[in-house]
């Protein structure tokens, strides 16, 4: 009924977070076992962490409902383009 309508948003921002999760795995993995730099994947999760905590002090406050969601969403896009970075230019290193 009307109380679910709220989730339906907030399943929708997630569905689209955990698109680009399982997107950023081949190159996660590519990172840590074909090219053997799992520090790597350090590199890419800390400022994750940081900037998730940041977004959700930022947007909670202005929008509870969905504010995680958005802080989410965002960590995890910008997470899809630092590892597919480091994936082509490790690529581009071993082809040479």
């Amino acid at each position: 009924g009307e109380k679910f309508l709220y989730a339906v948003k907030i399943f929708q921002l997630l569905i689209i977070a955990q698109i680009f999760l399982i997107l950023s795995i081949p190159a996660s993995n590519a990172i840590i076992y074909f090219f053997k730099k799992p520090q790597y994947s350090t590199i890419i999760t800390i400022p994750q962490v940081a900037l998730l905590f940041l977004l959700n002090l930022y947007f909670i406050p202005r929008d509870p409902l969905h504010g995680a969601t958005y802080s989410l969403t965002i960590v995890t896009f910008l997470s899809i383009i630092s590892q597919y970075y480091f994936y082509f230019r490790f690529l581009k290193a071993k082809n040479k």
